[in-house]
């Protein structure tokens, strides 16, 4: 059997790490963050979530599989979050390590794939990507950039937000009426 590091390397475990609290970095600004797992995410100890990002670490546990005796450490929980009046939302509770772990597996798959990613599926020219995670790509350097949709909507976030100071407000929306079949 292979180790995780046939997989991945440190530099993508830092990048995961990276990724992380960037996303809890967003807990205030964006409500798709503001969940229960990254609110654990943020009451961890920067010092402790440090210790875990380090090449120690990568090396003593997570290369070699040894997180697997770590129990405290590697856990995975299921809860259920209402989603209106007749059904819920199945979510899962990671620990740290296994959040940090799939992050940097999910990198390496983005990675290995970017190249047919790029050339055959975002074929086409668009300004704002609308896709949950944005996107995201490595540059000749192995490190994450921002490419042109990223860029563009940062753009757009600060036209909006100079709209509000000058007063433009959005237009009004339409009121949606929803319809309930079950009776």
């Amino acid at each position: 059997m292979g180790e995780l590091d046939d997989f991945f390397d440190y530099n993508q475990w830092k990048d995961a790490c990276e990724l992380l609290e960037a996303q809890i970095n967003l807990i205030n600004r964006n409500k798709h963050f503001n969940t229960l797992n990254l609110q654990y995410f943020n009451s961890l100890s920067l010092e402790y979530r440090e210790e875990v990002k380090s090449q120690d670490f990568f090396e003593k546990y997570i290369s070699n599989l040894l997180f697997y005796g770590l129990e405290d450490v590697v856990f995975n929980n299921i809860y259920y979050v209402p989603k209106n009046r007749f059904s819920y939302r199945k979510m899962s509770y990671n620990s740290l390590v296994v959040r940090l772990i799939n992050n940097a597996i999910g990198l390496y798959l983005y990675k290995v794939s970017e190249k047919f990613v790029n050339e055959f599926v975002n074929n086409k020219d668009s300004n704002i990507s609308s896709r949950y995670g944005g996107k995201i790509k490595y540059n000749d350097n192995g490190k994450i950039s921002l490419n042109k949709e990223n860029r563009n909507m940062a753009y757009y976030l600060k036209c909006q937000e100079a709209g509000r100071k000058a007063g433009i407000t959005m237009p009004e929306q339409e009121q949606i009426t929803f319809t309930n079949f079950i009776r």
